[in-house]
C-alpha cells in the first residue's frame, strides 16, 4: 500500500513538473515515458516513473543529479555497446592523427583485414583498433604533428 501511495505522490510531482513546462499529461504518458522507460506511467514502478522525472527536469535546465553506482566507481563516458566503442575509438583516433583523422583511421583498420571502414567492423576488430591505437599513443604520443620533411 505504501508503494502505491509513493507511486502516487511521484506521479503528481511529474504531471507538475510537465505542467510547469507545457507538456500535457497525455503526451507524457504516450509519448515521453514509452521513450524514456520502455512502458506506460500505468505499468511503471516508482524507480522508473522517477526516472522520468529526472529526464524533464534534466531537459528543461534543472541539473540531474545522477545516483551513485551499486560499485560507488567512476561514471562510464562511452556506453557498453557498438555505437559507445566506436566512439571510443574516434576519440583515440582524433587524439593521434588530429580533426582529420578517418583516412588515417580506415588505413590502420585496412591493415587489420577489415576494408570497408572503422564504422563497419565487428565489435571484436573495433576492441582490436582501441587496445593499438592506445598502444601507439604510449609508445610515440604525437599531441601535435610532425613537422613536414623530417
Amino acid at each position: 500500500m505504501a508503494a502505491k501511495n509513493t507511486k502516487h505522490l511521484v506521479l503528481k510531482a511529474l504531471f507538475a513538473e510537465a505542467a510547469k513546462y507545457g507538456i500535457s499529461q497525455e503526451t507524457l504518458r504516450e509519448d515521453i515515458a514509452p521513450c524514456v522507460i520502455g512502458k506506460r506511467l500505468s505499468d511503471a514502478k516508482v524507480q522508473e516513473v522517477a526516472r522520468v522525472l529526472d529526464h524533464i527536469k534534466a531537459l528543461h535546465g534543472v541539473p540531474y543529479t545522477p545516483k551513485p553506482t551499486a560499485g560507488g566507481g567512476q561514471w562510464n563516458r562511452y556506453e557498453s555497446s557498438k555505437a559507445g566503442l566506436l566512439e571510443e575509438v574516434k576519440d583515440l583516433a582524433v587524439a593521434r592523427f588530429g580533426q582529420d583523422f578517418v583516412v588515417p583511421l580506415n588505413n590502420l583498420c585496412a591493415r587489420f583485414g577489415e576494408s570497408d571502414g572503422y564504422r563497419k567492423m565487428r565489435v571484436s576488430a573495433l576492441k582490436e583498433i582501441k587496445r593499438r591505437l592506445k598502444e601507439l599513443q604510449r609508445d610515440d604520443p604525437r599531441g601535435q604533428q610532425f613537422p613536414k620533411g623530417e
